[in-house]
């Protein structure tokens, strides 16, 4: 808005964020939200910040989808990606199960061009779809280590090579499983594989898989490669691991993202698995192609401006107003909308560290400070959205969660919850 000043855009923003609280309470938690906002304690997201003054805006700012091997889930995905480059938004896009290059379409074998092909769409539709001259899109691509079509996903982004295999504006994201990582401490070989063929003649989709599951189905397939399935390739774990590194020296990518690790941490794995991390990498949930695409709605809390006497107060006004927000927001497609109302998931981030270490004369080194810091703050927070739930309900996929068994991350059970195993469940109108 022309000639808009700072304070009045903080304003407007609390007034919307409010609107959804009780008639009794909007104006008092409209006060809050807006101090908190013109002090700088509070910073939105960018798509909250351009889009929630506009009709039907899409709020939230990070995306994690995935392809099934398919036309119609390989489009769907990429018009998916485009609606959410056009609301400001980044995104994951995973496509491990898209079968690789010199694998059967429509019974011909030597017909797919693999995975790259795709992503070579995904890189033009972050081009093209652009917030109206704004901002570029934002994309990165995902593909698990034991996919065929590695070597090639490796070399999307290296100067030499075949220059219509390129693709320069996406970020290439490497999901790695823990079994890989033990076979290079063990220097062992490591196959890859064409999850088409895996699929078809094993009946096992892999890129679903993780730990231990995963680890049983990759023996499997690996006992049974000579006379079941024909494309795979042996390589030497170590060598494969020297080559992702030379990568990311020469292109700076890519993102390593350990799948592992991610899902033993995921509180909703009852519901099913995370495939890959989101464009920034801070915020990670449940992804079914074609139905649930994770959205998480952002603000950051900002450590220059808090003292610590006021960082309960400001932890809980941010996850109100994030909680508001996700009753607010237009999701730019369907199954983000599934995704949004199933688990509502947010994530509040933190600026401002180096400040808040020079007012109290640390440095980076003081690591157990650091560590006490962002402990206080995942408390408040997971404290604050606690109390929420008692007063709107939990989210509709809390039963059966971690969090309902009173599992928080890197925490013994907290015995709240032990003593509160139900909740009140949370209306979806």
């Amino acid at each position: 808005m022309a000639n808009e000043l700072p304070q009045e855009a903080f304003l407007t923003c609390a007034l919307l964020i409010a609107s959804v609280e009780t008639p009794e309470n909007r104006l008092t938690w409209a006060k809050q939200f807006y101090e908190a906002l013109a002090n700088r304690q509070i910073s939105l997201a960018t798509p909250i910040l351009a889009n929630l003054r506009i009709p039907n805006g899409s709020l939230a700012s990070c995306f994690i989808t995935a392809m099934d091997d398919n036309l119609e889930s390989i489009f769907g995905s990429i018009h998916d990606a485009a609606r959410i480059s056009k609301n400001g938004g980044g995104v994951g896009v995973n496509l491990s199960r898209i079968r690789a290059t010199g694998s059967w379409v429509m019974g011909k074998a030597n017909a797919s061009g693999g995975v790259v092909t795709w992503i070579k769409l995904l890189n033009d539709t972050a081009i093209t779809v652009n917030q109206g001259g704004r901002r570029a899109g934002a994309v990165t691509v995902s593909l698990d280590i034991w996919h065929l079509d590695l070597p090639e996903f490796l070399e999307m982004q290296t100067e030499n090579g075949d220059g219509r295999r390129k693709a320069y504006d996406v970020f290439p994201q490497l999901v790695v499983s823990d079994e890989f990582m033990r076979r290079v401490v063990a220097d062992e070989e490591w196959t890859l594989v064409d999850s088409y063929e895996v699929r078809t003649r094993l009946g096992i989709e892999l890129a679903q898989l993780w730990g231990e599951e995963f680890e049983k189905a990759y023996l499997q397939i690996e006992a049974s490669k000579e006379c079941e399935i024909t494309l795979y390739k042996r390589v030497n774990a170590r060598l494969l691991l020297k080559q992702v590194m030379r990568t990311q020296l020469e292109t700076g990518m890519p993102y390593l993202w350990f799948k592992d690790t991610a899902n033993r941490a995921n509180p909703n794995q009852h519901e099913g698995y995370i495939p890959g991390g989101n464009l920034c990498q801070e915020s990670w949930s449940n992804v079914k192609p074609d139905e649930e695409a994770h959205t998480c709605n952002l603000v950051s809390i900002n450590l220059a401006n808090l003292e610590d006497e006021k960082r309960a107060e400001i932890c809980q006004i941010a996850v109100r107003i994030l909680d508001n927000t996700i009753e607010l927001t237009s999701p730019p497609f369907a199954a983000s909308a599934t995704h949004n109302a199933k688990y509502r998931t947010i994530g509040v981030g933190c600026m401002g560290l180096a400040d808040w270490l020079a007012k109290r004369h640390l440095t980076y080194t003081h690591l157990q400070e650091i560590s006490d810091l962002f402990e206080d703050i995942g408390y408040h927070c997971t404290s604050a959205s606690m109390f929420l739930a008692q007063e709107r309900g939990a989210y509709p996929a809390f039963a059966g969660s971690e969090w309902s068994k009173g599992h928080l991350i890197g925490a013994k059970p907290v015995d709240w919850f032990l003593q509160h195993p139900s909740l009140p469940e949370r209306s979806q109108n």
